[in-house]
């Protein structure tokens, strides 16, 4: 049979019934099955693999991928080796040779035009790695330098060079805020504390943990201070304006269940803190207590006739503290004043209560007391407060006042008492308490007069004050 001619393709979309596409497809299918051409063209240009292109592509790959496996598979001891086999190594292809050092498994290499070049990429051996944690550990027993500072046992470096991490002390240093460790932290009057955040511009911890408790305290800017103080207090009562000249902040105010106080915490300007009270049901909501661990409680007492226990006939009426908490009395006797009639009992002094929740008027030692902070703030000292008590008898002549007067008269003992109770119950709150400020007032005139209080009165009240207290009274 005569032999048809190949046609000529046609444009006809897919599929064709066009007998001369048919013709073409038959003999393309020929090509594909029993060519020796690598690939052929369809009718509309198309280009394709035939069976022997196929053939020859996957024995490209395969090749291919056995030039990689090769480097792989082969173990070279010495790089000398490895350069000798370098026909074997396809370009660009990495292979491994052995650590001459022991330091690490292999070393990597590239084929770079025929000649191996280093990589820096190791595979470690556990001999690298153990030597990496002794190091690590060497880091943590001994202080680190940077810029020539030392102090760090264990720094992290930012990516900008700083140096943020662990230090000799306990303490963490990042960029500006430095958190001192806990032996580093002064001793408090108020709950002991480890700083969180401390400033290192001004040395001001702004956040703090108390481990006793797991409570912890921020330090508030003024409207968070008012907000808190418009929540705390009796019958919605507020924390009295305590910044003023000493610029304290209060902090973490609370109330435990069954307590008569509500209490808080102060920071004074000079960055000490303690814990304030404040009596839930007093006349006036007056924080009290605020002051240092530092320095010891001053007493003030009054010693006297009527004007001193009643500073005259209606004493003087104040009704806001010029220093919120700075005069403080105590609880069980009105005023923290006794008339020498009644023998005080030392039970009935049970604790300090702010002068100003008094309903009585105010004594001439409480307003001596605030007149004593007045002057502290303005020479720019610290105010250790004043416990103000009077013992006073009106009418009587100095006699009454000695010790062991006659019966009825205890005006001695009631001041011995108020003495003993203060030095105890500032115990309570950690704290001393001393003799700073004694006063006589004295009504009537004549030979019985201060040159006999002088010596006979004076000298014994301070010797017997002195050792209640624990120190040396001679003198």
């Amino acid at each position: 049979m005569a032999e048809v001619p190949l046609p000529t393709p046609t444009n006809n979309t897919v599929p064709s019934t066009d007998i001369r596409d048919a013709v073409y497809a038959g003999a393309m299918l020929d090509k594909v099955v029993t060519g020796s051409e690598l690939k052929y063209t369809d009718r509309l240009g198309g280009e394709h693999y035939t069976v022997d292109g196929m053939k020859a592509e996957g024995d490209k790959v395969v090749e291919e991928t056995r030039q990689n496996l090769i480097p792989l598979s082969r173990q070279y001891m010495t790089l000398a080796a490895a350069q000798a086999d370098i026909a074997n190594i396809p370009e660009e292809s990495a292979t491994y040779v052995r650590s001459e050092d022991g330091s690490s498994l292999a070393d990597e290499y590239i084929n770079n035009g025929g000649t191996l070049e280093a990589t820096g990429r190791r595979m470690p051996s556990q001999v690298y790695i153990d030597s990496l944690l002794s190091i690590i550990q060497q880091m943590q027993n001994q202080s680190l330098y940077r810029d020539g500072v030392a102090g760090f046992s264990f720094p992290v470096i930012s990516a900008d060079k700083r140096v943020i991490g662990f230090k000799n002390d306990g303490g963490v240093y990042v960029a500006d805020v430095e958190i001192p460790g806990t032996d580093k932290i002064p001793p408090r009057d108020g709950p002991q504390y480890i700083s969180v955040v401390k400033s290192k511009n001004d040395g001001r911890v702004g956040i703090g943990f108390n481990p006793k408790n797991g409570l912890t305290f921020a330090l508030l800017d003024d409207d968070s201070v008012a907000y808190i103080a418009d929540r705390i207090g009796g019958g919605g009562a507020t924390v009295p304006e305590i910044r003023g000249e000493w610029g304290s902040r209060v902090f973490n105010p609370r109330h435990y269940i069954g307590d008569e106080y509500n209490t808080a915490s102060v920071l004074d300007k000079s960055s000490r803190t303690f814990d304030a009270r404040q009596l839930s049901d007093g006349v006036q909501d007056t924080l009290v207590m605020a002051a240092p661990l530092a320095t010891a409680i001053r007493i003030a007492l009054v010693y006297g006739q009527s004007n001193a226990g009643l500073g005259g006939s209606t004493g003087r009426i104040i009704d806001t503290a010029p220093w919120a908490f700075s005069a403080w009395g105590f609880a069980g006797v009105n005023g923290s004043s006794q008339q020498g009639t009644v023998h005080l009992s030392p039970a009935s002094l049970t604790d300090f209560v702010p002068a100003l929740d008094y309903s009585a008027a105010q004594s001439p030692a409480i307003c001596s007391a605030y007149g004593i902070t007045q002057r502290n703030a303005e020479l720019g000292r610290d105010d250790p407060g004043y416990i103000v008590a009077t013992a006073w008898h009106g009418s009587q002549p100095i006699s009454s006042f000695y010790p062991n007067a006659q019966s009825g008269y205890w005006n001695y003992e009631n001041a011995v008492t108020f003495l003993q109770r203060a030095s105890a119950i500032a115990v309570e709150y950690g704290r001393t308490a001393i003799l700073d400020v004694m006063q006589w007032i004295q009504g009537e005139a004549g030979p019985t007069g201060r040159d006999k209080l002088r010596h006979p009165t004076r000298r014994p009240v301070h010797n017997d004050f002195a050792r209640v207290q624990g120190r040396d009274g001679a003198g």
